[in-house]
């Protein structure tokens, strides 16, 4: 079945947590490499904000919260394009389109959901 997810947050609602509960929000929503991708950029917020939205759009995608944000993980292949890991497994059934500026942050996920088919 053929399906989509997207999701935006506000940039601000990210930084806010990770100023509040630091590691333990980090640890809990990112991989190790989703958090050494994010602090390498001048402004961090931006970059977690997108992936949190991509792990929601993905939870509305296969219409299930069973799922732990810290299993869903956006990597980035050639040229930069990103691309979705699933508890280590790369979804090829899945594209995904990120953006964000320094207020907004938004994903769209589009693909054949196997699982619900």
């Amino acid at each position: 079945m053929f399906d989509i997810g997207v999701d935006i947050i506000e940039v601000e609602r990210i930084k806010s947590a990770i100023e509040k509960l630091g590691d333990k929000f980090l640890n809990r929503v990112y991989s190790k490499n989703e958090i050494e991708y994010c602090k390498k950029n001048k402004n961090p917020y931006p970059s977690y904000a997108v992936r949190f939205a991509a792990k929601e759009a993905y939870i509305k995608f296969i219409g299930k919260q069973n799922i732990k944000l810290v299993d869903i993980e956006v990597k980035n292949g050639e040229h930069g394009k990103p691309f979705l890991m699933i508890k280590g497994e790369k979804k090829e059934n899945l594209k995904i389109s990120l953006s964000h500026t320094h207020q907004y942050a938004i994903a769209m996920l589009v693909g054949i959901d196997y699982e619900n088919s």
